[in-house]
């Protein structure tokens, strides 16, 4: 962020009053942007700033509407007698972000909406967050957030997976950070699981299990170690970090800080600065450039089994067993086990198994 617009006994009144969300931890939030403001800061707006509204996504627990915002997003300036005045905004399109049973929002529910504040104040691939508005009708809260109007990875809507990486024009967003639950359901561990498996369709262009009812046989599969296909011609190395992160132990799961440096790492050798690594950047580069080959081969279309669903549902289960690695994912964390004394290993080696 820049400078800021504003100190906390400076700021216009008429920003900060006239105006309730009708909740007191909501209003506090907004507002608490407000006295922080550098260059981006939240607004309360009433529901009546929106004109054609249009549902255009759905999940387990958010409903997503494109809507045209009459007034656009605030912009201040000071006068030259000191008071701040509202300059005149364009209206834009924006994505309403229905939160479903937020009536009452608890502080865990919250606290993801100031993850999503946080994070899009320090990283450029977090859509825009103008603000929050509700629902006259039913009363839920939502998100008045950038529209990514390019589709996602396979245009649906959920938690984090391939449904909550967006597409804008030259950018790739991630949506959600937990937000599309039930305020009084407890976070799960289970977000490295969900990277690994978005690396099986990233690899492959088709969702995981798409072939399968998903019921509980699938589930007891999965327990007993089945994981999605990987693409053809994927790098091992690409292999190993995916198995990791679905790894039936979440003790042995990588860290974030750790999937960020295995990433960054990757990231930086195939976009030119492999000679910054030496020879451990030149060869990722050119593994995954043999990888890349088999992208024009890679057909996105398949027939969906008409039972595999990929909206966000609640189901419990009882008595399931222990969740435990196949002998595939078995041997490439064996392999990882008996190379992590080694020098460069940690998922970046190149040994690839015969």
């Amino acid at each position: 962020m820049n400078g800021k617009l504003w100190c906390k006994e400076c700021v216009p009144r008429f920003i900060i009053e006239g105006w309730t969300s009708g909740n007191n931890n909501i209003d506090e939030f907004i507002k608490g942007t407000i006295y922080n403001a550098g260059s981006l800061f939240l607004e309360w707006v009433s529901f009546d700033r929106f004109e054609d509204i249009k549902q255009i996504g759905e999940g387990g627990f958010a409903k997503v509407y494109s809507a045209k915002w009459i007034d656009g997003k605030s912009k201040y300036f000071r006068k030259k007698d000191g008071s701040w005045e509202k300059s005149e905004s364009e209206p834009i399109i924006v994505a309403l972000k229905k939160l479903n049973e937020s009536q009452n929002i608890s502080a865990d529910y919250l606290n993801e909406l100031k993850v999503h504040w946080s994070l899009y104040n320090l990283k450029d691939n977090t859509l825009k967050f103008y603000g929050l508005t509700k629902d006259p009708e039913t009363k839920e809260f939502m998100m008045i957030i950038q529209l990514a109007d390019q589709g996602n990875l396979r245009c649906v809507l959920s938690n984090f997976h391939s449904g909550n990486i967006l597409h804008g024009t030259y950018t790739t967003y991630i949506s959600d950070f937990g937000l599309s639950r039930p305020s009084n359901e407890q976070k799960s561990d289970n977000e490295y699981v969900d990277f690994g498996v978005i690396m099986t369709e990233l690899s492959s262009g088709k969702p995981p299990f798409y072939k399968r009812k998903h019921d509980i046989s699938l589930v007891l599969e999965i327990c007993n170690g089945i994981r999605p296909d990987f693409g053809k011609g994927i790098p091992e190395i690409y292999k190993k970090l995916a198995y990791r992160c679905m790894n039936a132990n979440p003790d042995q799961r990588p860290t974030a800080s750790e999937l960020h440096e295995i990433i960054y790492f990757w990231y930086n050798a195939c976009d030119g600065d492999e000679e910054k690594f030496g020879y451990k950047g030149k060869e990722i580069k050119a593994i995954f450039e043999e990888a890349d080959k088999e992208i024009p081969n890679i057909s996105t279309s398949y027939e969906k089994n008409p039972d595999a669903i990929y909206t966000s549902r609640v189901f419990t289960f009882n008595n399931l067993p222990k969740p435990v690695n196949s002998s595939i994912i078995t041997s490439y964390l064996n392999e990882e086990e008996e190379n992590k004394d080694c020098q460069d290993s940690k998922l970046f080696d190149l040994e690839i198994p015969n």
